[in-house]
């Protein structure tokens, strides 16, 4: 079962023709009918419940929204429970998770239900690690952490796991700050491709560490003032966001060397988001881009791939190049970069068109 938190109805994910649908966005998209019961419903009859709602808000509101969130949903769980709480916390902050649920519910932990923390670092298909208040599987417990691509070898206690995802998550986001920090001061073309290939360089875009924003956000609202990760965290956190300006800032430079007149140019940035991921953060960060393009140029828009169910590629769809504009287009992630590279051999030779990748290095190609 699939719960809609809005409509507070739950949807039967088992009927066959469900895994003719590669993702929720075609699904919701073809509206085809299917079996719906009351979330309460569905909740108090399951013995497995895996918490993953879409927070949009960050902070103290995020905090807020998530508390929200698991109130209404523990209120219905039943004894023998696995709840599987998906969402970012901060570092000690699941004790207060587990708390709530023991309010709302009247059940308790280890005796009534057990709770495992299982976030998944963005773009990953399964847990970056598994804390869990259970230590021994029994063989269905086993093959329903095995569904998720756990190993019980793998699985720790709640506390460790939430060191341990905020060290992964710190760690990787770290090397992406300290590689975007030292191509922003490198503008020599040549010295450029001998750092790429000193640091053993692979495309990254702002689709692969937007989200990531998130979760240093959560961290950071769980540590004291003036404990060392809070400042490790704070710095990584403050340079990733500092790609905006610099990716702008590329396109500005890209307009002016070209003699691009602003009203004859249309800047296309090509990012195809989940809307119905958890994190919203790729979301922010697009309208953050979009909103500073626009003091650059009046015609900005957004294009995303579509992926057709009988082919491998995916592509754009609509009319996107105009004949009487130059074009500048800036790729936000490796799929879109690909579309395209797919695209521009059939887009016309009249029309002056840019590519920009939005990767650490901004590459622009014409």
């Amino acid at each position: 079962m699939i719960i809609d938190e809005n409509l507070q109805m739950a949807t039967d994910m088992q009927s066959p023709q469900i895994s003719t649908y590669h993702n929720v966005a075609s699904l919701l998209e073809d509206e085809p009918l299917m079996a719906l019961i009351p979330m309460k419903e569905a909740i108090s009859k399951a013995s497995s419940i895996f918490f993953a709602p879409k927070i949009r808000k960050s902070g103290e509101e995020g905090k807020a929204e998530l508390s929200s969130r698991l109130k209404d949903v523990a209120k219905h769980i039943s004894t023998g429970t696995i709840f599987f709480f998906l969402p970012v916390v901060g570092i000690g902050e699941s004790e207060a998770n587990v708390a709530l649920i023991e309010k709302v519910s009247g059940l308790k932990i280890m005796e009534d239900f057990h709770y495992a923390y299982a976030p998944f670092f963005p773009g990953e298909t399964r847990p970056s690690v598994f804390g869990s208040s259970l230590q021994t599987f029994d063989k269905s417990k086993k093959s329903l952490l095995g569904l998720v691509g756990v190993n019980t070898s793998e699985v720790c206690s709640v506390a460790i796991a939430e060191q341990y995802y905020a060290k992964l998550v710190t760690q990787r986001l770290s090397h992406i700050a300290a590689e975007l920090e030292a191509y922003k001061r490198i503008n020599d073309p040549y010295d450029r491709m001998k750092f790429k290939k000193l640091a053993d360089y692979s495309d990254t875009y702002p689709d692969d560490f937007a989200n990531g924003l998130h979760d240093l956000r959560v961290f950071a609202t769980s540590l004291d003032s003036g404990e060392p990760l809070l400042h490790i965290i704070s710095g990584v956190t403050r340079c990733l966001e500092d790609y905006v300006r610099y990716l702008v800032g590329t396109i500005r430079d890209v307009i002016k060397t070209n003699e691009l007149r602003a009203s004859k140019t249309r800047v296309i940035l090509a990012w195809s988001i989940d809307r119905y991921s958890m994190r919203g953060e790729k979301m922010n960060m697009q309208e953050n881009i979009l909103h500073r393009l626009r003091d650059l140029v009046n015609d900005v828009m957004v294009i995303q791939a579509v992926q057709d169910r009988n082919e491998q590629s995916s592509k754009f769809a609509g009319q996107i190049f105009s004949e009487n504009k130059g074009t500048v287009i800036i790729s936000c992630s490796v799929n879109d970069q690909r579309s395209i590279d797919h695209m521009m051999p059939t887009a016309n030779a009249k029309i002056d068109t840019i590519v920009v990748k939005g990767n650490l290095l901004c590459e622009v190609s014409d």
